[in-house]
């Protein structure tokens, strides 16, 4: 995996390397100072991050761009972030959409005439502000990889993200029960979520 690949210095050196300009095996050699044995053990690691244009140079593939602009984001060492800090940014999410949607619903609010004097818990509100949390979860982590409660505890959310990946691997944190089946699938693969192992996604420490 991507990250996997990051996580040694000299492999991040060399993405660094071939981020400014193609090189020569030879060129790589003398920069990094390592035996041909390491070096060739470190480029079979980066895997699909590197590849050899047509003189023979090696250079960045796209994945391997996305991998550089990780580099830049996280820490030298990529430290997944714990448990505990992400659940604890998750409900400091969860509680600022609640908040908010309490405010706005409980509050009278003036539309079209007509105001809003009671307040009565519905299913409709329910799901309201369930969906309310999926598209903040969303459009948060995809344009920056952070919500308010992931800023908070200086975590992130690092990878190959768009708007798809985001909205998929949020809709179980909104709507509980497929968060659940989530978590007990990331048991079995030793991740906190399944769907973060699948997208390519990691929750580092910043």
């Amino acid at each position: 995996m991507m990250f996997s690949a990051l996580n040694h210095p000299i492999r991040r050196r060399i993405i660094e390397m071939l981020a400014r300009n193609s090189v020569t095996y030879t060129c790589m050699l003398e920069e990094l100072d390592v035996d041909t044995g390491k070096l060739n053990f470190h480029l079979k690691k980066l895997g699909d991050l590197i590849e050899k244009d047509e003189k023979g140079l090696y250079k960045l593939t796209d994945k391997g761009l996305r991998a550089f602009s990780i580099i830049q984001q996280v820490p030298e060492k990529i430290e997944e972030a714990s448990a505990a800090r992400r659940i604890a940014a998750y409900f400091l999410d969860f509680f600022a959409v609640i908040l908010v949607s309490l405010i706005y619903f409980i509050f009278p609010i003036k539309i079209s005439g007509i105001i809003q004097q009671e307040f009565v818990i519905t299913p409709f509100y329910i799901l309201t502000i369930l969906l309310v949390f999926w598209i903040y979860l969303t459009i948060f982590e995809n344009e920056g990889g952070q919500t308010l409660g992931k800023a908070l505890l200086d975590i992130k959310a690092v990878g190959e993200m768009n708007i798809k990946k985001a909205a998929v691997r949020n809709f179980p944190k909104a709507f509980i029960i497929p968060l659940i089946i989530d978590v007990i699938l990331g048991r079995k693969y030793k991740t906190l979520r399944f769907i973060d192992k699948y997208a390519e996604i990691r929750i580092v420490k910043l």
